[in-house]
């Protein structure tokens, strides 16, 4: 764990990579992603695979804007 101040109901931003959408009608609209450290590298030691809503999902550019409240 960091040193950053986090708290529960912070919006936050999560390093992952897309690895798959999911096509089936169950869960159709979400990713299969896995965490990724602040280079890019897998994180292993931690229950790493997450499934994201594509509503959840923003592009690198995308996150920059709304951290300089342009969004």
């Amino acid at each position: 764990m960091t040193d950053k101040q986090l708290k529960t109901g912070d919006l936050a931003f999560v390093r992952v990579r897309l690895m798959t959408n999911t096509t089936d009608a169950v869960r159709k609209g979400e990713w299969i992603c896995a965490q990724v450290d602040a280079q890019g590298n897998d994180i292993s030691e931690v229950a790493a695979v997450v499934w994201a809503d594509e509503a959840s999902i923003v592009t690198l550019k995308e996150a920059r804007r709304i951290v300089k409240g342009q969004a």
